[in-house]
């Protein structure tokens, strides 16, 4: 049971000092006048009260405030949450929710991105829309998005307040990145740009499979350069086609092929029997990240199951092409390189690749 005792309130209805089950937050900040209203700063506090349900922490708060700790670092703000008894205005049911509300900031002088803030907060609000949670987004002045923003989200009074914070939490900065990337891609309209999380034990080798792929472009005759960064546990990469008018879509497609090889069972039997300097190589990074794979295995002893097929294309979420996100679950069953590659729905194993074929494609462009 909740228990919640303001320091001094016999004297005043403000004062600083709040203590929650015996645990006191000194510089917590409270009002019990009209609408009960506090402030906590303690972060033991904050997590003690973040395990009871809403209409729990209804019996001592109209309005909670509490500073956040998001050491991830992928943005500055918001910094806070807000909890206020009621759902949006104007819904039936609002005694019975709880919003929770995100005020953000943008700092203009500290602003360091190749778009501009108005630029940001557009694709921003489309991402949150996008959110399968109930949020609104409300923009502080309508003429000026430097004043900030904030986004609330309603739930249900018997909800767990700590489940549904860390929900919204991942959420928002799921969107963030989101729009991060979008924004990106729109700069890069050249490049295809294409994010993986992979498995923290194999990241290293698939990390140096994917370096290999210019080479592999190369020998399908396709030049491009590549580059690969790590931001937040997640791998980009981007491809940058020396001849601009070569279609990205192509580029695409060979990925698809390059990245579902290694799970390719008929892959090492078929390339045994072929002694081009370029299947060679390309058997030589198979093997090594095969090889990686099953000593991950190994070393977990099956325990993590994100460890299981050796199939990368499980790790690709997202891909930007000329400023669209493209998922497999997006694609249709389809030729992507004419008797080579077919993708369809992504259910299990999401290629078909008739591998003589690719095979023979790549030994024909060392002739």
């Amino acid at each position: 049971m909740l228990n919640v005792e303001f320091l001094g309130k016999e004297e005043k209805e403000e004062g600083k000092g709040i203590r929650v089950n015996g645990v006191l937050d000194k510089k917590a900040e409270y009002s019990l006048g009209w609408d009960p209203s506090s402030t906590f700063y303690s972060r033991q506090v904050i997590t003690l009260l973040l395990e009871y349900s809403f209409e729990e922490l209804g019996r001592f708060f109209e309005y909670l405030h509490f500073e956040l700790d998001l050491s991830d670092g992928v943005f500055n703000s918001p910094r806070s949450a807000i909890i206020t008894r009621g759902g949006e205005e104007g819904n039936d049911n609002r005694e019975d929710e709880y919003a929770i509300t995100f005020p953000i900031v943008f700092e203009a002088d500290h602003w360091a991105k190749p778009w501009s803030i108005f630029e940001f907060s557009q694709v921003f609000e489309a991402e949150v829309e996008k959110l399968v949670l109930n949020s609104h987004y409300y923009q502080y002045d309508e003429d000026n998005i430097k004043d900030g923003i904030e986004i609330q989200f309603t739930f249900c009074k018997n909800e767990v307040t700590g489940k549904c914070v860390d929900s919204v939490i991942g959420n928002l900065l799921s969107a963030w990145n989101t729009t991060e990337e979008i924004l990106q891609s729109k700069l890069d309209k050249d490049k295809l740009i294409t994010y993986f999380h992979f498995p923290s034990s194999v990241k290293t080798a698939c990390k140096q499979y994917l370096i290999y792929f210019t080479q592999f472009l190369s020998d399908l005759g396709i030049e491009a350069e590549t580059e690969i960064e790590e931001k937040e546990g997640t791998t980009m990469l981007k491809v940058i086609p020396e001849n601009k008018e070569e279609a990205l879509s192509h580029i695409r497609e060979a990925l698809a092929v390059y990245l579902a090889i290694p799970g390719s069972q008929e892959f090492g039997e078929l390339s045994k029997n072929m002694h081009d300097i370029a299947l060679a190589q390309l058997r030589a990074n198979v093997l090594h990240l095969q090889s990686q794979w099953e000593m991950a295995k190994a070393l977990l002893q099956m325990k993590d199951a994100t460890i299981g097929q050796l199939q990368l294309c499980n790790y690709q979420y997202k891909q930007l092409l000329d400023g669209h996100a493209v998922t497999p679950k997006d694609a249709e069953e389809e030729d992507l390189i004419e008797g080579v590659l077919t993708v369809t729905k992504y259910k299990g194993d999401a290629f078909t690749i008739n591998l003589p074929e690719i095979l023979r494609k790549i030994k024909r462009k060392l002739k």
